[in-house]
């Protein structure tokens, strides 16, 4: 292997990172945005609120978080 394909597949694998990171950054606005999971009135239902924006998935696919997220659409 050389040095060349060692770079793109380094620059690949965080190109890949960094689209995970934007999805599931943009889910998580999305979510709070649209008050997918209620709004906190204390301590306790803040820590639920957080759990549920973390796992709600409120778009079609990952593929519509990305495209938002990158202000492609």
């Amino acid at each position: 292997m050389e040095k060349r394909d060692i770079a793109i597949a380094a620059l690949a694998a965080a190109l890949v990172w960094s689209g995970m990171a934007v999805v599931r950054l943009e889910r998580y606005h999305y979510a709070a945005q649209m008050g997918l999971c209620g709004y906190a009135k204390d301590e306790v239902e803040h820590l639920r609120q957080q759990t549920c924006l973390e796992k709600a998935q409120p778009r079609l696919s990952s593929w519509w978080d990305l495209a938002y997220g990158m202000q492609l659409i």
